[in-house]
């Protein structure tokens, strides 16, 4: 489950097992989003910060928060082919671009 993104977050009290993905807080510069879809908390309706978009390192003053994932990328880059990233410090590439793309990246690397 992508640890960042609050919306599968609210998946989290399913029985199933569960392996988070999610990128570190200082994997890579994000670029200013404007989409509002998890602006409001989904417990108590108040704000929650945001990095990209829907997804984060999302937290709320009522204790819904991101949970920690169990892999991540500790850095994202852009490449003249695409995007690359480092996770447990091996380098990986794909020709992909976008940061939507890093998280599918991530998930596919480790599936």
């Amino acid at each position: 489950m992508n640890a960042d993104d609050p919306f599968v977050h609210r998946f989290s009290g399913l029985q199933n097992e569960k392996i988070y993905i999610g990128l570190s807080a200082n994997a890579c510069w994000f670029q200013s989003h404007t989409m509002g879809e998890s602006k409001y908390c989904p417990n108590c309706q108040t704000y929650s910060f945001l990095h990209f978009g829907q997804l984060g390192h999302y937290y709320c003053s009522c204790g819904f928060t991101r949970p920690e994932p169990n892999i991540s990328a500790q850095k994202v880059f852009q490449t003249e082919k695409g995007i690359g990233l480092i996770v447990d410090g091996e380098d990986y590439q794909t020709t992909l671009k976008g940061m939507y793309n890093a998280y599918n990246a991530l998930f596919a690397n480790r599936v």
